[in-house]
């Protein structure tokens, strides 16, 4: 049996194309932040405040008063 000088040759380069691709996307200084992508907002009020105008009432609990909350 003998080995086909093609098909390794092949192997080869797929194998060294993909090891190239990696060790570029390890070694690739980070992108900058693109100007028109707005930043994540990290240090304001919770996501539910923003969209609903306040808190959230709890759902479980001794806390959970419906009537307390208004609903």
């Amino acid at each position: 049996m003998t080995i086909r000088p093609f098909p390794v040759a092949l192997a080869t380069v797929v194998v060294g194309f993909i090891a190239v691709i990696i060790v570029s996307k390890i070694t690739a200084p980070p992108e900058p932040p693109r100007p028109g992508i707005e930043q994540a907002d990290h240090g304001r009020e919770h996501v539910s405040s923003k969209e609903y105008g306040g808190g959230q009432p709890p759902t479980s609990g001794s806390h959970a008063n419906p009537v307390a909350w208004g609903v």
